[in-house]
């Protein structure tokens, strides 16, 4: 389950109790707006993927990442958030990181968020570019 604007800090999200489910990635920011995290199912096997998620900044892309195995195929499940303060430009520049290191590995991944886009905008070259970049997986 992949959650964005959860608005608390690591130690309120932590103490969350959701039946079945743990806390698996998180960005939380210092002021407890904002923020993405992943819940788990109990028992499922993963790892916390830190090469994507240096990538956060409380300022324009907040992201949580893991890595788990289903029927032997790697997924990589992604929840990214971004503030609609900061420039789109600086957003995508980040997106475009995180891709790269994707496309270098063999697996199905999944991107989650509320990218503050309305991708649905063929005149808005930011959101036309950001499709494109998703393309690429």
């Amino acid at each position: 389950m992949c959650v964005s604007e959860h608005w608390k800090t690591i130690d309120q999200l932590s103490a969350y109790n959701l039946v079945g489910y743990s806390l698996a990635s998180a960005f939380c920011r210092q002021n407890g707006y904002g923020g993405t995290a992943i819940f788990l199912r109990n028992g499922i096997e993963y790892v916390h993927r830190s090469d994507i998620t240096i990538f956060g900044d409380e300022e324009c892309f907040e992201c949580s990442a893991v890595e788990l195995s289903f029927y032997k195929k790697k997924v990589i499940i992604i929840c990214i958030y971004r503030t609609s303060t900061k420039p789109v430009h600086d957003f995508l520049v980040k997106l475009e990181s995180v891709l790269n290191i994707l496309l270098n590995e063999q697996c199905t991944c999944f991107i989650a968020g509320d990218f503050n886009l309305d991708i649905m905008n063929v005149k808005d070259s930011n959101a036309k570019y950001f499709s494109e970049l998703l393309q690429f997986l």
